[in-house]
């Protein structure tokens, strides 16, 4: 009893000095801790040994692990995206790193605890399954380097046992399977080239000489060129017309595999006649000028569009139908000829179908009317059943406007811009000299010039009654006026020379006076 109190009292004093040498540490760089360390570290550790904080913490072993991670990145990157040993194995789990891989039993030990006989690799990213299965650990894991780093490629392992050397740049899954390494199956459908009728039977190396799979071409030509009875001259897409069924039965429909059908004396006709040296090589034109432009008369005058005429059954024998254009052919142009429209030169060809583009010499107008003959002239006839409504115009013709020729109105051709303006053709004629504006219409009608009527009451400010309706225009509208508006319709603005008071009543002589005469009064009570 007595050397256990003894024990105890020494290890609580040891503790105490540590504590306090704990405390020390950062003034003299010693940590008495390193005195109660149960061994050295292992190897790997040796760098850390005078820094117990790098692996222990205060908080408990609990806490331990996180430190362990936080050197050990790539593990704590496994275990976080549950990949590789540590984060698909699920002994792993719900463990402390402490409890599998131990330190402090000197430099030569080995932490990490592995059953090499009894290893499960499900739990890491590489399942064995096939060979494999029967492979040493050696085979794959080299001395002195981590396990993680072993390769998870098939080249990695078995680059020196490819037969194929380096020619081969698809994963060696694509052919071989973990069963066995010369069972190699290819699903040759999962490339650019299905292997089909006559090429199903091809061994591999009439195609894929001196093991070579990278760089081989899938045309025919490819690989047949010298079974090419053409020489090159109907270029290299043999499957146009040969199929991988049989080389000498050739399918080729000139109606169906191309988009010109061959018709009339086209189907009589040899190919070299359309497809010369180098045959196929660049596309050929379905425009018929394409082959036939040395045999044509019109000399493009008529434009690249033969069949509009033509057909393949005769070259000679032409028709066209101008009523499918947009210009038919009516009255007298049925019976043109087709130079008098269409000159010898392709260039003179207009594309427009306005009357004035071939009747601009024709025109008597000038041109002042447009280039819309169509509005007064028909295809009958050119000088006869001319029409035209003047009331569809901002000036329809009525009274004697009816009667009027279009001369007198429109001279020298111009009809363009005319003023319907009463004022700008009857200015001459106007005996008020302007006086009362060029408003004519408000006073006269189409029906005859001296017809008019006025009625000062409705359309102006100014009602006429008494005296006043007995006066003649001009003695109110004398010449100094120029505009209607320019007279006042106060009594002042015309008695003030009449006024016997001298302006003393002031103005407005309506409070006294009467339109009926001048000299009644009559007092208008305020």
């Amino acid at each position: 009893m007595p050397f256990i109190r003894i024990s105890g009292l020494l290890m609580m004093i040891l503790i105490s000095q540590t504590t306090l040498a704990q405390s020390e540490a950062g003034a003299n760089g010693v940590n008495l801790k390193t005195l109660i360390m149960p061994g050295e570290l292992i190897q790997g550790h040796e760098k850390y040994e005078a820094d117990c904080a790098n692996c222990h913490s205060d908080q408990g072993k609990s806490k331990q692990s996180s430190l362990c991670l936080e050197c050990h990145e790539d593990i704590k990157t496994d275990v976080a995206e549950n990949k590789g040993f540590h984060g698909l194995s699920t002994d792993v789990d719900a463990k402390e790193c402490f409890q599998c891989h131990t330190d402090h039993k000197g430099r030569d030990f080995e932490p990490v605890v592995l059953d090499r006989n009894h290893f499960n690799h499900d739990n890491t990213d590489f399942a064995l399954v096939g060979q494999h299965k029967f492979s040493h650990c050696s085979e794959c894991h080299q001395q002195n380097t981590a396990f993680r780093e072993a390769p998870g490629d098939c080249k990695g392992c078995h680059e020196n046992d490819s037969p194929h050397a380096s020619n081969v740049t698809q994963e060696c899954d694509q052919c071989h399977e973990p069963t066995g390494w010369k069972a190699a199956e290819f699903d040759h459908s999962s490339t650019q080239f299905l292997l089909d009728n006559k090429h199903a039977d091809v061994a591999c190396a009439s195609c894929h000489i001196n093991s070579e799979f990278a760089e081989i071409t899938v045309e025919c030509a490819g690989c047949h060129a010298l079974d090419d009875v053409h020489l090159g001259i109907n270029g290299r897409e043999c499957n146009d017309c040969h199929t991988s069924k049989s080389w000498d039965t050739t399918t080729f429909d000139h109606d169906i595999d191309t988009d010109f059908k061959l018709k009339g004396q086209h189907a009589d006709t040899k190919c070299e006649s359309c497809h010369i040296k180098p045959a196929f090589e660049v596309e050929l034109s379905s425009e018929c000028e394409s082959c036939h432009q040395k045999a044509d008369i019109h000399l493009g005058a008529y434009g690249n569009k033969c069949s509009d005429c033509h057909t393949e059954n005769r070259w000679q024998n032409a028709r066209f139908d101008h009523n499918k254009t947009l210009f038919s052919l009516r009255g007298e142009h049925a019976q043109i000829d087709c130079e008098q429209c269409h000159q010898v030169w392709r260039d003179r060809i207009s594309d427009n179908t306005r009357c004035i583009d071939c009747h601009r010499k024709d025109d008597p107008h000038l041109g002042g009317l447009g280039g819309e003959c169509q509005d007064c002239h028909t295809n009958e006839s050119w000088s006869s059943q001319v029409r035209f409504n003047h009331d569809f115009t901002a000036m329809p013709l009525v009274g004697m406007h009816a009667l009027v020729t279009c001369d007198e109105c429109h001279s020298q051709g111009h009809y363009q811009g005319v003023s319907n303006e009463c004022s700008d053709c009857h200015g001459r004629d106007d005996p008020h000299n302007g006086s009362l504006g060029g408003q004519c219409e408000s006073c006269h009608n189409p029906n005859d010039w001296g017809l008019w009527v006025f009625d000062h009451s409705t359309q102006t400010d100014f009602e006429l009654t008494g005296a006043h309706e007995e006066l003649s225009c001009s003695q109110c509208h004398t010449e100094q006026f120029t505009k209607t508006q320019d007279l006042g319709t106060e009594c002042a603005d015309c008695h003030l020379d009449d006024d016997a008071h001298r302006r003393r009543f002031g103005l407005d002589c309506a409070r006294c006076h009467v339109t009926d005469s001048f000299s009644n009064i009559q007092i208008q009570p305020q």
